[in-house]
């Protein structure tokens, strides 16, 4: 499982942090998408990743412990634990060789000397109302500044808190810098973006977009007036930087918010359908097109002429009254706009697996017994 990413756009350099220790943190070249190195990590699960400005540097977090990797020479030159009660971000500043770091109930600046790891708490008392979480680095040219969990932004001169804006009413989750002061930064259903005197120039309510799920993450490509937002329904949405809108029809990029639990392959061999605990299904061709049914899911199966599609509903523990175990529907997928066309419910247990039988006119269900019907 991939948990975050690093990206450093003049070395086309690509650092993917993963869930398993043992893979540790690995190095893409974007230009040919080829595998450079594996930069060891002795943390379980990379929650945090930022390349320096030169590229040559990597700093991974994981857990409590804090690692810098020389990327050139693939080795590890400092590690360290963090002593933090709980880490939110982690980047290195624009100054050589130092790191700011936010988390509950502090903001602090590491200092690199070989491979030495110090590092400073930054004063906090003199910010009106200072919070408990903060959440997020970003920067308006070299001055460095912090989002926090009550939807403020904090500016900073040097080490010093200068000034706080309020940017959301909900937690800052991402700040997103570009060249010129100006940034990006975004809550759980809404991004704001603002110029280097902190002033808001476009505020988009993601909702009204039609963005079902909380914003996990942000880049703001200025060049390309472009803003991306991933979510934690694993989609990716590509707004417009001028207006707020969306660029295309819908997310440009969408997968299952969990894994899939089922996959039915079309007749035609190109095109696949597949269904999850997160109640969609999803075809996977040429336009990727899915259907919110509503319910969780773990069984699904294309007829034999490629016309319908059955999934079969529930879970083998449920966690809220909508999931009705042992459901089954049949969905029209011929033509652009799936519609159900016919449903049953015979057994009080989730169905675990659904087969077509001869030429599509017998379908077999199997929940706590086999069911075969007769259409």
């Amino acid at each position: 499982r991939i948990n975050c990413l690093a990206v450093h756009q003049e070395r086309s350099l690509c650092a993917i942090g993963q869930e398993d220790a043992e893979q540790g943190v690995v190095i893409v070249d974007l230009k040919t998408m080829n595998y450079m190195s594996l930069c060891k990590s002795t943390a379980k699960g990379i929650q945090c990743l930022d390349f320096d400005e030169s590229g040559r540097f990597l700093l991974a977090l994981g857990g409590n412990r804090l690692t810098i990797h020389d990327v050139d020479n693939e080795v590890m030159i400092a590690s360290t634990l963090t002593h933090a009660t709980e880490t939110l971000d982690v980047r290195f500043t624009t100054a050589a060789n130092t790191l700011v770091e936010v988390g509950r109930n502090f903001v602090r600046l590491w200092f690199i000397k070989g491979s030495d790891m110090r590092f400073e708490e930054v004063d906090m008392s003199t910010v009106q109302n200072p919070t408990t979480f903060y959440t997020c680095v970003g920067w308006i040219d070299n001055d460095l500044i912090v989002g926090s969990s009550t939807g403020d932004v904090i500016r900073f001169a040097g080490v010093t808190p200068i000034s706080k804006i309020k940017a959301h009413t909900s937690k800052i989750t991402n700040i997103s810098s570009v060249a010129g002061g100006t940034f990006a930064i975004s809550a759980a259903n809404s991004v704001k973006l603002y110029d280097s005197k902190c002033r808001c120039i476009i505020a988009v309510d993601t909702e009204v977009l039609g963005v079902k799920h909380p914003i996990s993450s942000l880049s703001w490509h200025s060049d390309k007036r472009k803003i991306l937002i991933g979510t934690e329904g694993n989609e990716v949405w590509e707004l417009s930087s001028e207006d707020g809108s969306n660029i295309n029809d819908g997310p440009l990029v969408s997968a299952h918010a969990s894994s899939p639990m089922a996959i039915s392959a079309h007749p035609n061999g190109t095109t696949f359908a597949t269904v999850a605990d997160d109640g969609f299904l999803r075809v996977w061709n040429d336009e990727n097109t899915s259907l919110d049914l509503a319910m969780p899911s773990r069984a699904c199966a294309y007829s034999p002429d490629g016309r319908m599609i059955a999934v079969g509903f529930g879970k083998p523990v449920k966690d809220t009254a909508k999931t009705i175990n042992g459901k089954w529907v049949i969905i029209d997928v011929s033509g652009s706009s799936y519609c159900i066309i016919a449903e049953r419910r015979d057994s009080r247990k989730f169905i675990r697996e659904m087969k077509w039988y001869s030429n599509g006119d017998r379908l077999a269900v199997g929940s706590d017994k086999i069911y075969v019907y007769q259409l």
